[in-house]
């Protein structure tokens, strides 16, 4: 994984649900407001105009559907490395997914090689808590997926205690190093720039073409979720190849999960949520 915080200019633009505001980072502790405070907070958030963004994203989803038709999950990976075969043409694929351990020699080697292929496919990871030593660990794609993606990023959501996803976490710190989101790697990839000119107990300092700014010792952001509805296809049509590939070309395609079962799904605050491949 690339651990260096040197990405480019439309740092903040590129994000699909979550475009992170400057204005609003200073709303750095959600958890000293009340119940009511927070509900202010939510309101006003639904509010602000959001940025634009500099990329065309469409997503992917495993949805009912494509479980009743694919049936028993987790599917062979031979199913993937299919899609990805079906995505062509995409400036960049997204696997909103961890797939950590070895499952089938012949499905692993196909899911790796038609990344490779595509060259074009970005990964997902996890961060999570040792709990023999007490110190943070990564969990990646397995080895051979991992060593053909352009990279990994963290996938890891963290609701506020009212269950509300209301903060980002860009990046993580392992000493000197940084691992980034799921959401930074995208950035780094589509071309952008931000830049960790200091740090302290405190924070760090982070400068963007637009100027400098704080965030918090733990590079947790305010986020809001603007009201763009990219278009979303079901999984199994576009394996089976009822979506045209001209859909996919030059778009960042981000390939999820929202099935009972087999999903991630984020309240948001004013009785919404979403899917949570929506957050990159």
């Amino acid at each position: 994984m690339k651990a260096k915080i040197d990405l480019s200019s439309r740092i903040l633009w590129l994000v699909l649900a979550c475009p992170v505001l400057a204005a609003s980072l200073i709303f750095f502790a959600p958890d000293l407001l009340g119940r009511q405070e927070m509900a202010i907070f939510d309101v006003y958030f639904s509010r602000v105009a959001p940025p634009k963004v500099g990329e065309r994203f469409v997503v992917v989803l495993v949805r009912e559907r494509s479980l009743r038709e694919l049936q028993s999950w987790p599917w062979p990976r031979r199913v993937h490395a299919a899609l990805l075969e079906r995505l062509g043409g995409a400036k960049l694929v997204v696997l909103d997914a961890v797939f950590p351990q070895h499952s089938e020699p012949e499905d692993d080697r196909l899911f790796a090689e038609a990344a490779e292929k595509a060259g074009n496919v970005i990964g997902g990871g996890l961060v999570g808590i040792n709990e023999t030593n007490n110190t943070m660990e990564l969990t990646l794609p397995y080895k051979e997926l991992a060593s053909v993606l352009l990279d990994s990023g963290m996938v890891n959501v963290d609701p506020d205690p009212d269950g509300i996803t209301r903060d980002y976490r860009l990046m993580w710190s392992f000493g000197d190093n940084f691992v980034p989101s799921l959401p930074m790697v995208i950035f780094q990839m589509a071309g952008g720039s931000l830049a960790v000119e200091g740090r302290d107990a405190d924070g760090y300092d982070v400068r963007l073409p637009t100027g400098r700014f704080r965030t918090e010792a733990d590079f947790y952001f305010k986020v809001h979720h603007p009201k763009i509805d990219p278009p979303i296809y079901e999984y199994i049509d576009v394996l089976d190849g009822l979506v045209p590939p001209e859909g996919f070309r030059g778009a960042v395609v981000i390939v999820g999960v929202n099935a009972g079962g087999a999903t991630d799904y984020f309240p948001i605050g004013r009785g919404q949520g979403i899917p949570g491949s929506l957050f990159v």
